[in-house]
Order: structure tokens, then C-alpha cells, then sequence
């Protein structure tokens, strides 16, 4: 049976990767199971909004937006997250991701829609909690509407 790589190393040997980024700090861009990130091996110049995999001061290889470039290192920030992370050291960086799929269909971050929702996305950071809870109560409303189960 073939060995299985991890993500980093095969980033690290210049594959391009296709994989199911876990946890919910990057909600609402990977909602579901099915949705996929597809990341190349990262490369400079890095550019603020766009998506990277890197080993944070913490451990674990993660996948958020980079929001913030300074001479001390890269700030990072998931797209359900209120704090940065960093400063990450450039060379911690391992990949940036070029598309996702979601329900099946390939999107490239090239994808304009894609690219108005990162920087909307960004601008809108200090009252995303408040966003998020807006949208949990509407949700708690409708199912007590329709008379279904809420948490």
C-alpha cells in the first residue's frame, strides 16, 4: 500500500493539493464537507486577501487570509475568526490556494464574485461576531416557526 503524504511535505515537494480544510474558522468560504481548497506551493511576492496554508506559532498547519504584511512577519486571520494570528515567519508559509470547489463546481480565486467576497468579507471583520449571531437567531426563529429542533 502507498505511503500517504501529509499536506505540508507534499507542498513543501511542489505538488499542487486538493483537500477538506476541517474546523470553522474559514466560514463562510468552506461551509460543507464536499467543499474543497485547492493550493499550490506558496511563492512571493504575498499578497494581502488571498488564502495560504502555514504552520502557526501553535502547531497546526492551517489554511486562512493573510491580512496584514509587516517587516516582522505575515498576519493571518480565518474568515470566522476576530483575532490575528502571526507574526508567521514568510518561510512558514507553505502553500496559496488557487480555487475551491464547492457543490461540485471548480472556482478559481480568480473569480470575480470570489474576489468582491474576500474584500467584502475583510471590511466587514469588525462586526462579523455580530453578523454571525444575527444570522444564528434568524435561524432559531424560523425552525421555532416551522417547529423544528433548535440547539
Amino acid at each position: 500500500m502507498e505511503e500517504k503524504r501529509n499536506v505540508e511535505q507534499l507542498l513543501k515537494d511542489g505538488v499542487t493539493v486538493q483537500f477538506h480544510p476541517q474546523g470553522e474558522s474559514m466560514f463562510p468560504l468552506f461551509v460543507r464537507e464536499s467543499d474543497y481548497a485547492i493550493v499550490e506551493p506558496a511563492k512571493e511576492p504575498f499578497r494581502r486577501l488571498e488564502v495560504y496554508v502555514f504552520r502557526s506559532f501553535l502547531g497546526p498547519l492551517t489554511i486562512h487570509r493573510l491580512k496584514k504584511i509587516t517587516p516582522q512577519g505575515l498576519y493571518f486571520i480565518g474568515d470566522r475568526q476576530q483575532a490575528m494570528e502571526g507574526p508567521i515567519a514568510p518561510e512558514m508559509v507553505y502553500g496559496r490556494m488557487t480555487a475551491y470547489i464547492r457543490k461540485g463546481r471548480k472556482h478559481s480565486v480568480k473569480y470575480l464574485p470570489y474576489r468582491i467576497y474576500a474584500a467584502v468579507w475583510m471590511l466587514l471583520r469588525p462586526c462579523r461576531f455580530f453578523l454571525f449571531k444575527i444570522g444564528h437567531y434568524c435561524k432559531v426563529i424560523v425552525l421555532k416557526i416551522k417547529g423544528g429542533k433548535t440547539k
